[in-house]
């Protein structure tokens, strides 16, 4: 996206520079531009996501653990990956109480983010 479009932590919501979008050539298709945005990322993090909109819009991290490869799946690895999908907007944390533990889960901070990955 060139640095057009950006998810604010402190706001909450992606912003843009509006005179720039309007002077640069840019798909219409919000879920090519996220494609694009998505390649830019390293293959672990690409992987999770990949791995994560398969499931669905929402998932726990016991599931994309199952799935990952052994390598990729180690505790630390995949909460580094989720944590940048976290900082980069695509995904959100959630935690929820359930008997006596939390249950961590994400879901997708828009449904073509998903549709993209």
């Amino acid at each position: 996206d060139g640095g057009l479009l950006a998810f604010s932590p402190t706001k909450m919501r992606w912003i843009w520079n509006e005179a720039e979008a309007d002077a640069t050539n840019i798909s219409d298709d919000v879920v090519e531009v996220m494609a694009e945005r998505i390649e830019t990322l390293q293959p672990g993090v690409q992987d999770v996501l990949k791995i994560a909109s398969c499931i669905g819009a929402t998932f726990e991290t016991s599931i994309i653990k199952n799935i990952m490869t052994e390598e990729a799946s180690n505790e630390a690895s995949l909460d580094r990956y989720l944590n940048t999908l976290a900082k980069q907007g695509l995904i959100i944390k959630m935690i929820r109480r359930d008997a006596n533990h939390d249950v961590v889960q994400y879901k997708f901070s828009h449904d073509r983010i998903q549709q993209a990955a």
